[in-house]
């Protein structure tokens, strides 16, 4: 997860905490983790923001189950947990609706962390005429409903996106074969307490209605340059190909800085005392 370490700095010590579909990335600092896949296929390679913290979960509290499965609920109590962490995982699901009434169920409070709409309309991740992930299924953003309160709204990612120009961002020359967002706008995190807000808008799929995706174009045309991180360097190992292209050499690309090491660096300097919780959003 980009901001890990945010989640982290919310947590008391003594704080009990869950760690839902973690396996892919769990997170240390979690009690119990519950995922579909076993204790022994969990991915141990941590975020680079908590390789330092030790491991608090165990083969005893790791939980082996299909969290979408709507006729089993999540085997802990109403409120056992302090704080309930799900990174990179809604957007993959089947039925992330249940994963979301079980979540605020557990869980007295917690935070979310999804791909961004921008990162979900952005090009050339995977494949030069594919946005965003391939097997993510839902693009997700946090709105306003008819009584002003935040709500997490689910739209089917409409494979629309992938054919049309007026659906997809619009790469800087800079990036022009592989692109970076700055990581300000790459995700969207959410910090929740007592409840989660959260719908889907399956009208808009039913009638085909694509402003939404529309729209992401034309707020990225609003955001301009700082959309955008210009000086993220291009992987060595595609070096070959970039020269290929005629674009920098290898010794050029050693030399170029990010500006994503800075900006996580300051995030970093928040401390457990702050105790402030932070929405990470596009207005």
């Amino acid at each position: 997860m980009n901001h890990t370490h945010l989640a982290y700095n919310q947590i008391d010590k003594d704080d009990k905490v869950l760690d839902v579909g973690g396996a892919a990335q769990p997170f240390n600092r979690a009690n119990f983790v519950i995922d579909l896949l076993p204790y022994e296929e969990r991915n141990e390679k941590n975020t680079f923001f908590l390789k330092n913290i030790d491991q608090r979960f165990s083969k005893d509290t790791w939980i082996q189950q299909n969290i979408c499965d709507d006729t089993k609920p999540f085997p802990f109590r109403d409120k056992e947990f302090d704080f309930v962490i799900c990174g990179h995982t809604l957007e993959d699901l089947y039925n992330p609706f249940h994963v979301l009434r079980e979540m605020q169920r557990v869980g007295k409070r917690g935070y979310i962390e999804v791909p961004s709409r921008f990162y979900e309309q952005l090009p050339g991740l995977e494949h030069k005429k594919m946005c965003g992930a391939s097997h993510h299924h839902w693009i997700i953003e946090l709105e306003k409903d008819e009584n002003n309160k935040k709500i997490l709204v689910f739209r089917f990612k409409n494979h629309l996106i992938h054919f049309s120009k007026k659906y997809r961002l619009k790469k800087p020359l800079h990036s022009k074969h592989f692109p970076f967002l700055n990581p300000n706008f790459e995700v969207l995190g959410i910090f929740w307490e007592n409840e989660i807000n959260f719908c889907e808008k399956i009208e808009e799929t039913a009638k085909g209605d694509m402003s939404f995706f529309e729209n992401t174009v034309e707020l990225s045309k609003k955001i301009g340059k700082e959309l955008w991180d210009t000086q993220q360097p291009i992987p060595i190992e595609l070096s070959k190909k970039i020269l290929e292209g005629g674009m920098r050499s290898v010794i050029e690309l050693k030399n170029i800085t990010t500006i994503r090491e800075p900006i996580f660096n300051k995030n970093r300097q928040t401390t457990t005392e702050i105790k402030k919780y932070e929405e990470k959003y596009n207005n």
